[in-house]
């Protein structure tokens, strides 16, 4: 009885895990102009149990070549000219003659709301590429790698989304300091009697009284 509990249990979480978790797919683009963009292949995102999540790209390897003559011709004219990477409102770019000088391997960092599935940024880096000159007056690219390869890996930060402020007691709080400021610096402008009268009142009557008290020993005598 014990073990079907077990196993009922077990089954409920797998499947609760299964039913929570948020798989993503974003289809990438690349351009050379930033303007016309063409297809490049897919990069799929997929939750673990434990709320974080691993990345798988795929790309079109029937056009690494193209690609590869694309960025040449485009870096030979135009040695400082970046290549972008798209996914829907989801834009980056790095230099051309870099993706060149990594023979095409791609990096792609992206970040994650964890809280609501929804990817936030995504940047593209040239795999590989540690220690890159910086690209002077010609794009030059080891004459080695005469076999383009078009690949990725991803890299995911997951960040979780900070609590909103909590404005109609914000607010309240300001209102009530701002009140307490004014009562502190207001201005009393009534005359010093109208201020201190309970203060001088006691003390005449007591003067009086004194006088009084003075006046009937003086004639007793």
């Amino acid at each position: 009885m014990n073990s079907k509990i077990r196993v009922l249990i077990l089954c409920f979480i797998s499947l609760l895990s299964v039913t929570t978790a948020k798989d993503l797919n974003l289809d990438l683009e690349y351009s050379l102009d930033g303007s016309s963009f063409s297809k490049l292949g897919s990069l799929s995102l997929q939750q673990r149990h434990d709320g974080n999540y691993t990345g798988n790209v795929k790309f079109d390897s029937s056009i690494s070549q193209s690609l590869f003559s694309q960025l040449r011709t485009k870096t030979d004219s135009s040695p400082h000219s970046l290549y972008y990477l798209k996914s829907g409102d989801l834009l980056s770019s790095n230099a051309a003659c870099y993706m060149l000088k990594a023979n095409l391997a791609h990096r792609i960092a992206i970040t994650i709301d964890q809280e609501n599935g929804v990817v936030e940024s995504m940047t593209v880096f040239p795999d590989g590429l540690y220690d890159a000159e910086a690209i002077g007056e010609k794009c030059t690219v080891d004459s080695r790698e005469s076999s383009p390869r078009l690949s990725g890996t991803v890299e995911i930060t997951t960040v979780k989304e900070l609590p909103a402020p909590e404005t109609t007691a914000y607010l309240q709080r300001m209102e009530e300091e701002k009140r307490n400021r004014q009562h502190g610096a207001a201005t009393d402008n009534r005359s010093f009697l109208a201020k201190y009268w309970m203060y001088i009142v006691p003390v005449v009557v007591f003067m009086v009284i004194s006088s009084f008290m003075s006046g009937e020993d003086g004639g007793g005598q």
